[in-house]
């Protein structure tokens, strides 16, 4: 990622609350007595706060930590970790690098266990070669009522000889699994790689209500059942959008005796049987594969004779078909009209070794056009998700119809279109007006999505910003920001503005122009926001350098500006081919909500004044929105007066009563793709 965006963002990580505070203790990899102070620093303050451990590349380039005996003679290479902890890193040459985590060959000990009320988040780290004896849990083991958050994390070879060969979540807290991928994990019993006891929640592959990016899982093994999974919790199991592949696995890949599980876009690999369950398994949109593909000799070595059938419930009634599946025989269940059992899925693997669907596949826009809400939820969610583990955005129009719908399983075969610098400008859809996204791509591989919509429940105005990676003709963002916290004018504080994590979106384009229908859009929030699972259309309203990248005059004095002292507020501009100039001031209303007002002028020069609106009137978020519900009227007036490429003063002006006038100096946080700044 470009460092002018991390100038961008890194304030976006650094945030307090009335009731809490985020303490960052620093720790240079490879000291292993400097992280287990670091952690009993964190035990000995408060449950409120949030310690950010940040790991620090070591005097000799090290990037992680090699332990090599227990913490004072217990199960664990760190302290029991009771607080709220993230285990986070520097920027290293402009990227995040991998923290490494690394037990003894002898797998004697597990990495860590969380207790209490604890909140523990691992990103983008390697945990390996860690294992107990006696006890279930081989890396990380969680009790009482704690939560472990991983995200981008490699487990490898790590051992119990009882349950959870990597993970075990017992008690009543839970565990949210992202992007991560468990290999050549074993257990004795049962839980090759996770298994979920208790009564807690676990989210694998999915990020709260909205899927995520899932997770891979590939030769993990168990003992009894469950090389992948065991699921026997008396919470609620989500498992979206992952791959199983069974090559070492004697028995079944999942095992669900108790849970109530939602199986939704899953591609799920074995020459064998996949899942025994007689808890409640309902399925959404998956793949299910019982034999190698063409080409994939000896890819299952199941160590069977023969397959066995997919899916087993003994006689339970467990399985429940939501629609959308597509399996090579019978066994499970497949009852909907929209399922496809006895069918080839056609798949093959790239050279990660991931699943991808032949250009016949029947899979292809197979699943949901729309977002669909699951029995006993009040809030819609995406059917496959923003984005599939390949990283390819989602939905995308794979068969070239105009319509954008799911394939089946966790990967999507790709439409036409490439993400150009043609594509920054603004983009909405004309049967939701009233709410749009102002896209600037900055390289071949970022760009910048704000979006600016409503609340769900209808009492205002609300924005979105986040960065995302450039995949071919899509977008993806995957840590999506609503900052909150703080109000207009003279009672904004930067520090009070919460940046956490809001959810993830993408945004596909078939071509530069986006007319007719448009593009893709998608978003996921989160449960506790309200924010629920959106599918839109992305139709161009304005445009910068143009389709054919040939930039305007003073297009290179477009881009996002803001004031230093000011972070989590600021300006939008566009320098538009027809020569006029769109501004949306992002910022915070008189009550402490979020709040964004807009408009258009003809400059003259290098200074132009916009006539701002502001919807006065709103509507709510998702399924809700009805675009005859938004009004807008005059705000009053922005100055914008540029001073060199890079700064500008900003003025306005508001006729709404308590908005007041102001005078602020902007500084350039972005630069958009094929533009350059003029002469001064």
């Amino acid at each position: 990622m470009s460092r002018i965006i991390w100038v961008l963002f890194v304030g976006f990580f650094f945030w307090s609350t009335a009731n809490a505070e985020r303490i960052t203790i620093n720790v240079e990899a490879g000291n292993n007595q400097g992280l287990i102070d670091a952690i009993n620093t964190a035990n000995a303050g408060s449950s409120f706060d949030t310690y950010h451990i940040d790991i620090q590349t070591g005097p000799n380039g090290e990037t992680g930590f090699v332990f090599t005996q227990p913490y004072n003679g217990t199960s664990n290479a760190l302290p029991v970790i009771k607080r709220n902890i993230t285990f986070g890193n520097t920027l290293v040459n402009n990227t995040r690098q991998h923290i490494t985590f690394t037990g003894s060959d002898q797998n004697e000990f597990r990495l860590l266990t969380t207790a209490e009320n604890a909140h523990v988040t691992f990103w983008r780290a390697d945990i390996s070669d860690f294992g107990v004896f006696g006890e279930s849990g081989g890396a990380i083991l969680t009790t009482d009522d704690s939560v472990i958050n991983i995200k981008n994390v490699r487990f490898e070879n790590n051992y119990s000889n009882m349950n959870g060969g990597a993970i075990t979540c017992t008690g009543g807290g839970g565990a949210s699994i992202l992007y991560s991928e468990f290999f050549d994990n074993r257990a004795s019993n049962v839980g090759g790689a996770i298994s979920i006891e208790g009564r807690g929640y676990a989210y694998i592959g999915a990020k709260d209500l909205g899927s995520s990016t899932g997770n891979v899982f590939r030769n993990n093994s168990a003992g009894v059942f469950g090389c992948d999974l065991n699921l026997q919790s008396t919470g609620r199991t989500i498992v979206d959008l992952n791959v199983f592949e069974g090559d070492s696995c004697q028995n079944v890949l999942i095992e669900n005796p108790l849970g109530d599980v939602r199986l939704t876009g899953n591609t799920i690999l074995h020459n064998g049987a996949a899942i025994d369950s007689t808890g409640v398994m309902e399925a959404f949109g998956n793949v299910f594969m019982s034999s190698p593909p063409p080409g994939q000799v000896n890819a299952f070595k199941g160590g069977l004779d023969k397959p066995q059938a997919v899916c087993n419930d003994f006689g339970t009634g467990a399985f429940v078909s939501r629609g959308y599946n597509i399996a090579t025989e019978d066994s499970c269940f497949l009852d909907q009209p929209t399922d496809q059992p006895n069918t080839d899925p056609m798949v093959s693997f790239n050279d990660s070794g991931l699943p991808v669907l032949d250009p016949d596949s029947p899979a292809i826009d197979a699943s949901s056009a729309e977002v669909y809400v699951p029995e006993g939820l009040d809030m819609a969610i995406l059917p496959c998700g923003y984005v599939d583990i390949n990283r390819v955005a989602r939905p995308q129009d794979g068969n070239g119809d105009g319509e954008f719908e799911c394939d089946s399983g966790a990967s999507e075969f790709m439409g036409s279109g490439m993400v150009e610098a043609g594509h920054s400008g603004a983009f909405y859809n004309g049967l939701r007006n009233g709410e749009g996204n102002y896209v600037e791509v900055l390289t071949d591989s970022l760009a910048v999505i704000y979006t600016f919509t409503y609340r769900p429940d209808g009492s205002g105005p609300s924005w979105f910003i986040g960065v995302g990676e450039i995949h071919d003709n899509g977008i993806v963002i995957d840590e999506l920001l609503r900052p909150i916290g703080t109000s207009f004018g003279s009672g904004f504080d930067p520090a009070a503005i919460d940046f956490s994590d809001a959810g993830g979106m993408s945004m596909v384009f078939p071509d530069c122009a986006s007319g007719g229908m448009g593009g893709s859009v998608a978003y996921t929030g989160h449960e506790d926001s309200g924010f629920e699972g959106v599918l839109t259309r992305a139709q161009r309203l304005t445009s910068i350098t143009g389709c054919s990248s040939v930039p305007t005059a003073n297009a290179g004095l477009s881009g996002s500006f803001f004031d230093p002292e000011r972070n989590g507020e600021g300006l939008i501009i566009e320098w538009l081919e027809n020569g006029d100039v769109a501004a949306i001031f992002f910022t915070y209303d008189l009550n402490g909500d979020q709040f964004w007002t807009f408009g258009f002028g003809t400059p003259t020069g290098t200074s132009v004044t916009i006539e701002a609106l502001y919807p006065s009137t709103y509507t709510s978020w998702g399924r809700d929105f009805n675009a005859d519900d938004v009004v807008l009227q005059s705000w009053g007036t922005f100055d914008l007066n540029w001073t060199d490429c890079n700064n500008l003063e900003f003025s306005y002006n508001s006729t709404v009563s308590g908005y007041g006038s102001a005078n602020r100096d902007y500084t350039r946080i972005s630069i958009l793709q094929g533009t350059s700044c003029p002469d001064f």
